[in-house]
């Protein structure tokens, strides 16, 4: 874990594990549990210690982040959106990514029809 979410879990703060490809994660099983780790620094620091963890108040159960990225075009909308998905592992959707998808993945489909009717008239 970065220093800050190190910070975090002595704090009482749950994280999920976020994984996705290109993102390493570094497992310890202590007891009936496993926790994920971002790094091998912060991993060491865990086995090192881990009671001190694991003395800590029970965490408050993890509440799902939502956010909605709103803003003229041109205005960095889907730069923040990438940003945040590197730096915290929030999972970005984007609705004009997912039109796009769709009308690839299902190209004889009867909205995809209809999508690219509205796409053509503007």
């Amino acid at each position: 874990m970065p220093v800050s979410t190190m910070f975090q879990l002595e704090q009482g703060c749950a994280i999920q594990p976020y994984q996705a490809p290109g993102r390493l994660t570094y497992p310890v099983v202590f007891r009936a549990h496993t926790y994920f780790m971002s790094t091998l620094e912060n991993r060491q620091k865990f086995m090192d210690n881990p009671l001190h963890y694991l003395k800590l108040s029970n965490p408050p159960p993890v509440v799902p982040v939502k956010l909605a990225i709103v803003g003229p075009p041109k205005s960095g909308k889907t730069m923040l959106a990438r940003r945040l998905e590197r730096d915290h592992g929030i999972v970005c959707l984007s609705a004009g990514e997912a039109v796009r998808q769709f009308m690839l993945d299902f190209p004889t489909s009867s909205l995809t029809k209809e999508m690219e009717t509205h796409l053509k008239a503007g």
